[in-house]
């Protein structure tokens, strides 16, 4: 077997390990991780008590006859009345409560009054926002080649390479 020079040998030794480190690097998907978003969300529930609001609007509605009994005239003497009724016409409104950015509340009946009204509206804030880039992939790795060695004691042959590598350029 003739011998072949060292210098051809680093030449393709070096040649054979960068047409086998493309072709890794061809395999793998090159693109970057996508990067995470880390939000941290709070509810705040809030308690509002609006106690004997004003009607905003009142409109009648409707008209409803009814037969009302009517009440006892002579209170003093202590003497029941006799058993009386009367048609009375009642008018049936529609009131309208609001506040107009808190609340807005719709009632109907004969002189229709609103007590109290409670609400709990619900918040939400996003405390912080943080964009968290994803890991570069390193840049250093182990490596295990095939190849010639020049060396030497034994001059040009067949060997097994176990090394470190460190990429400069990812493709």
């Amino acid at each position: 077997m003739a011998k072949l020079n060292p210098a051809a040998a680093l030449i393709i030794g070096l040649f054979t390990g960068c047409c086998l480190g493309r072709l890794r690097y061809a395999s793998e998907e090159t693109s970057p991780p996508a990067p995470r978003v880390i939000t941290d969300t709070i509810t705040i529930t809030d308690t509002l008590l609006i106690t004997q609001p004003a009607p905003k609007a009142q409109t009648i509605i409707r008209y409803v006859d009814a037969r009302l009994p009517i009440a006892p005239v002579d209170s003093a003497s202590n003497t029941p009345a006799p058993a009386a009724s009367a048609n009375v016409t009642i008018p049936i409104t529609q009131a309208t409560f609001t506040d107009s950015t808190t609340y807005t509340a719709w009632v109907s009946g004969y002189n229709p009054r609103l007590d109290s009204l409670r609400l709990y509206p619900q918040t939400h804030t996003i405390h912080s926002l943080q964009t968290i880039a994803a890991p570069k992939p390193s840049r250093w790795a182990l490596s295990i080649g095939a190849g010639i060695a020049a060396t030497p004691a034994a001059g040009i042959q067949p060997a097994i390479f176990i090394g470190a590598t460190y990429t400069l350029h990812p493709l």
